[in-house]
């Protein structure tokens, strides 16, 4: 049965490396064409001043696929993003060589950084206040990176915690405007 045998050999290729399979028969033959998947030889992402995942689904020694390579972009952009480069821009620039393999680099246009400017602590205890701006003061000027101010107030939290402070809540709000943020922590308890 043909049928059978096309959706084998389809599924056979699809896991093989095989970007463009076709057969024809002709009398008693069975005439096969493989065009066989670019293999990547090479990734390359310029500028590489953050730390990218070691797991990004466009990878050396894989087989090429389009849809691997949008979705490494779509995760750079959004690294960036959460690093507090929010206009960021990812292209890729790719490369056929003569040996059926491809070279991938992505470009990486990070835009403009939105800044902490001001960090403002209302605290009834000045304990509290000055542990929880200095331990804010390192972000004040650089670019906003909302997982690690969280950690940060985290680990006031366990500090205070440790310190007899059961009760104490901190209530972490910011808002945004040309490109600065104003951080404000309200200290409840």
């Amino acid at each position: 049965d043909f049928n059978h045998l096309d959706t084998v050999l389809k599924l056979y290729t699809l896991n093989s490396g095989i970007k463009n399979f076709n057969y024809r028969t002709t009398g008693d033959k069975l005439i096969i064409n493989l065009k066989p998947k670019l293999k990547i030889r090479n990734v390359k992402i310029s500028p590489s001043s953050l730390s990218l995942p070691s797991i990004l689904p466009t990878r050396e020694d894989e087989f090429f696929d389009d849809n691997k390579v949008e979705k490494t972009k779509s995760l750079i952009v959004d690294l960036y993003r959460s690093k507090g480069f929010p206009n960021v821009s990812v292209k890729n620039n790719n490369k056929i060589n003569s040996d059926n393999s491809i070279d991938i680099s992505f470009k990486v246009d990070k835009g403009r950084a939105i800044k902490i400017s001001k960090i403002q602590v209302i605290s009834e205890s000045k304990y509290i206040f000055n542990l929880i701006n200095r331990k804010l003061s390192i972000f004040k000027n650089k670019p906003f990176n909302v997982q690690e101010i969280k950690a940060s107030m985290e680990e006031v939290k366990r500090l205070l915690v440790s310190y007899g402070y059961y009760l104490v809540d901190l209530n972490l709000k910011y808002s945004l405007l040309n490109y600065k943020v104003d951080l404000f922590v309200k200290v409840l308890g």
